[in-house]
């Protein structure tokens, strides 16, 4: 039996998988067993530290953790295992939609419960903001938790869409965004047309009471601790050809204020940037 030492990314606050079964803070180090072809337990935000047949110990502070011995070791197992084994690991070049056995409630509400490790995080002052997108009975379903406790009509979670993956300069024809605020009723979805969501002069009208459409759906729920929006697209809607189709997403924050997106902008580049620039947008992989 080999022990792996992980130890937890302090700097994003994340802990693993193996910290919140057990309840243990996220800045520490521990061991944990594998055996045979059982998966290394690792997640992105990991470092391989050291692999030995010891028994397991428990060290209360990664900064004190023993180097690895042989790091050519330590950097093959952290650079390749984790990448297809850890559930939670997501490329920074694509977003991974996985087919799901049992559709989600589509009620408002999300968690890993019901969707399993998320697709990807966006890291804000707030907290990290979860998306999934999984696939079921034809319809892809992006779903995203975000974390606020000061709640403002305006706070919004933006869906930008290439669905031919032309990956322009600017938004064209046949790419579209939903953007989504917390009082859903103000939320809009725009179609672009000439390099832009809306044409000047021509506001796109808000969603008020509609929920459905004839290839889409939304819920959404809010709370004291933040607030959740799950939106159902038809898979032939997001990939009408055989291209693959392109996707952004981008988060307002009222309080504390800010805006952040994944992927995210050049440096000096602001993140509502990102929603204008197709080419910057990353491909959904169907599996």
């Amino acid at each position: 039996m080999l022990e792996v030492l992980l130890a937890c990314d302090a700097d994003s606050k994340r802990a693993c998988d193996y910290c919140r079964r057990h309840q243990q803070a996220p800045q520490h180090a521990h061991r944990e067993p594998t055996t045979g072809n059982t998966s290394l337990p690792v997640v992105l935000e990991h470092q391989l530290l050291r692999m030995r047949s010891e028994p397991p110990i428990v060290q209360n502070d990664a900064r004190r953790a023993p180097v690895a011995h042989d790091l050519v070791i330590d950097v093959l197992f952290s650079a390749l295992l984790c990448p297809v084994h850890c559930p939670s690991f997501q490329r920074a070049d694509s977003v991974v939609a996985s087919s799901v056995a049992t559709a989600p409630a589509f009620d408002g509400r999300a968690d890993e419960r019901e969707y399993g490790p998320p697709t990807l995080r966006l890291h804000t002052t707030a907290g990290d903001v979860r998306v999934w997108t999984v696939r079921h009975g034809g319809f892809l379903y992006i779903t995203a938790v975000l974390p606020d406790s000061t709640f403002y009509w305006g706070d919004d979670f933006v869906l930008s869409l290439d669905p031919n993956g032309s990956a322009d300069a600017s938004p064209q024809s046949g790419d579209r965004q939903w953007y989504l605020r917390r009082t859903i009723d103000s939320s809009i979805v725009a179609s672009a047309s000439g390099g832009r969501w809306s044409t000047p002069g021509q506001p796109v009208p808000m969603l008020g009471a509609t929920r459905h459409h004839a290839d889409w759906d939304v819920a959404s729920t809010s709370s004291s601790n933040g607030w959740i929006i799950e939106l159902r697209i038809c898979e032939n809607a997001v990939k009408p050809g055989g291209a693959s189709p392109r996707i952004a997403f981008r988060t307002y924050n009222d309080a504390p204020q800010g805006w952040w997106s994944w992927p995210a902008p050049a440096a000096g580049v602001p993140a509502q940037r990102v929603e204008r620039s197709p080419s910057d947008w990353r491909p959904i992989v169907f599996r």
